[in-house]
């Protein structure tokens, strides 16, 4: 039962929004989040005008919680109690729009007494209230939609259903960042999971999550939904363990396996502390340049005794030319590798064993003639297998990401195909998951059955490591002895008797 349902009649109600306190019209279980909102973002002193730095804050819920509620009674309260106040409502499409205007907004403001009710303006797309306030509302299809949300400032910007927000990153680093920058406004983000992988709305949950900033999380249980019908909603969406029921009903995060790249990748299992490295080990670097996308790189070394190749580091940067990629590779190399060798047969050498890249011409010549250092072109006959023998190492358990060494592993996570499944899915975030492909190439080219170990008797004192000449010699195989034996016999005057079975 609803506060409105327990109120005597419409004089009392008529109070409440000139007071500006309207959340009789929640649920009983809105309430608390509907608190926690007010509370953390404004203080107890109710709804002032702000000071100091912005603030942002994150709801996370299932669907149909009512979120869009929560929010519609925080931003009106607000334009009631602040007179001049302007809060900004970013939707996913102008659809939405519309399905915010007639399921929320209006059926709240019909409670509004008629001196106090604001007026749309459907040209502009905001409500005008007597005091001065303004609430606006865009869909944000494109960046031409978002951009009508900017304005001189903002004491409250929400990002409805966020996590379907294609332009999240863009609309909040462009427009609302500076717009509560600017008067020490407020933003509040609310949304069941990204089904997308690698969202950002994922990733400011994560942060929210770390303390950075206020959250919560409420799921199915947490509603109005009865034990009945949250089972019969379960059942139709396949079961309490599929991928939809726990993103929908219980707002987890989780990874949709027929879009994610590397679905095998977990970071439990893959990401590891530093460990020691090996005295020797061939060590490689895997790049993916990119123009309209980020350049990627990974530095790693294969463990030959533990039969893992182990990264240590990755990189992804945008718009960078061949310079600055020449100085970050020798910087990593210096860096990694400075004292870890290998044994090619004859001697020592430094690593890297092998860079390997893309098939980009220029930046190999470039990298070469410019720079002196040698890269190698991966061969790119067959794509899918190669993603194909990535995702097996993962499973096999071939490969392991050293913790806080770059993008890689937020990329594993997180990359995923585009709808069509016709190539990988770009982020704002993590751009077209370049540290995949370089990795992809990196592996292709591992040679897991090169030792980079040197002899045993290599580096040690002739005077204190002797070797006797019989031990030296190779013993040969017993079909060798025998023909030996046939053939060459017992020795005469001129050519003494070999021992049977050694070689010289």
């Amino acid at each position: 039962m609803s506060a409105a349902e327990q109120l005597p009649d419409d004089t009392v109600i008529a109070e409440l929004w000139r007071r500006g306190e309207i959340a009789y019209v929640l649920r009983d279980y809105q309430l608390e989040i509907y608190a926690q909102i007010r509370r953390e973002l404004w203080g107890d002193g109710g709804y002032t005008k702000p000071s100091g730095k912005f603030r942002r804050w994150v709801l996370e819920c299932c669907r149909r919680w009512g979120k869009s509620t929560v929010i519609a009674v925080i931003a009106i309260e607000l334009c009631l109690c602040m007179p001049g106040a302007r809060v900004y409502w970013a939707a996913e499409t102008i659809k939405q729009v519309r399905k915010i205007l007639r399921n929320v907004l209006r059926p709240i403001l019909a409670d509004c007494p008629a001196d106090m009710r604001p007026e749309w303006n459907s040209v502009d797309g905001f409500y005008r209230f007597a005091n001065g306030s303004e609430l606006h509302i865009s869909g944000c299809e494109d960046e031409a939609k978002a951009d009508r949300l900017r304005g001189d400032g903002a004491d409250l910007f929400v990002f409805d259903e966020a996590g379907s927000l294609d332009l999240l990153e863009y609309i909040y680093r462009s427009i609302a960042l500076w717009m509560v920058a600017d008067r020490g406004g407020r933003l509040l983000m609310a949304s069941t999971p990204a089904r997308k992988p690698g969202h950002p709305f994922t990733t400011y949950c994560e942060l929210a999550e770390s303390g950075e900033s206020g959250f919560a999380h409420r799921d199915v249980y947490d509603s109005h939904f009865s034990q009945e019908v949250i089972e019969e909603i379960a059942e139709e969406c396949g079961g309490f363990t599929t991928t939809e029921w726990q993103r929908e009903g219980l707002a987890l995060r989780v990874r949709d396996e027929t879009r994610v790249i590397v679905p095998e990748f977990n970071p439990e299992r893959h990401v590891v502390t530093p460990g020691k490295v090996p005295e020797y080990a061939h060590c490689y670097e895997g790049m993916d340049p990119g123009t309209r996308d980020k350049f990627g790189i990974v530095w790693a070394y294969w463990d030959f005794e533990r039969a893992k190749l182990v990264v240590q580091r990755s990189y992804a940067e945008s718009n960078v030319s061949t310079g600055p990629i020449a100085d970050t590779l020798k910087t990593a190399e210096r860096d990694l590798w400075q004292a870890l060798t290998f044994w090619d047969g004859r001697k020592f050498k430094p690593n890297p064993y092998l860079r390997v890249s893309d098939t980009d011409a220029r930046l190999i010549g470039d990298l070469a003639d410019e720079h002196g250092i040698s890269v190698v072109p991966t061969a790119k006959d067959d794509a899918e297998a190669q993603l194909y023998a990535l995702r097996n190492a993962f499973r096999a358990d071939k490969i392991e990401i050293w913790e806080d060494s770059g993008p890689l592993a937020a990329q594993l996570k997180a990359g995923a195909w585009n709808d069509k499944r016709t190539d990988w899915d770009r982020s704002e975030v993590h751009g077209h998951f370049d540290c995949i492909a370089a990795l992809i190439y990196l592996w292709r080219n591992v040679v897991r059955t090169l030792n980079p170990y040197p002899p045993q008797h290599v580096g040690k004192d002739p005077q204190a490591h002797h070797v006797s000449a019989f031990a030296a010699q190779k013993q040969k195989t017993q079909a060798a002895v025998a023909i030996e034996r046939a053939f060459v016999g017992g020795g005469n005057k001129f050519r003494p008797a070999r021992t049977a079975g050694v070689r010289r």
